[in-house]
């Protein structure tokens, strides 16, 4: 239906709070990129180094499955380079699968 009510501009305060509210909710991709390449970048002398590779990589995978994403990954975050060290460094079967996977669906 229709309303013939009078619209008011909202309370500076409610207003603030909701800019507030929403800025909480929506998650900075490009910053959450960055973090995930350079955990990728770091040492692999442990499993748990390893570990933290793997899931780093699946999270981007997830992330680059949208095309906007896989191209930012190359573009902003620079991680297309780091992740292709990877299939070549890496001693960890699970870690160069998901290097391999990524590569893959970014080209």
């Amino acid at each position: 239906g229709t309303s013939s009510g009078t619209v008011t501009e909202m309370d500076p305060e409610k207003k603030a709070f909701l800019e507030n509210a929403m800025k909480s909710m929506v998650e900075d991709e490009s910053k959450t990129m960055k973090e995930l390449v350079e955990a990728i970048k770091g040492p692999e002398e442990t499993e748990e180094d390893a570990e933290r590779k793997e899931q780093a990589l699946e999270e981007l995978i997830d992330r680059s499955d949208r095309v906007d994403y896989a191209i930012a990954l190359h573009s902003f975050a620079k991680g297309l380079f780091p992740t292709i060290d990877l299939l070549e460094t890496s001693k960890h079967e699970g870690v160069r699968s998901n290097a391999a996977e990524l590569v893959a669906l970014c080209v």
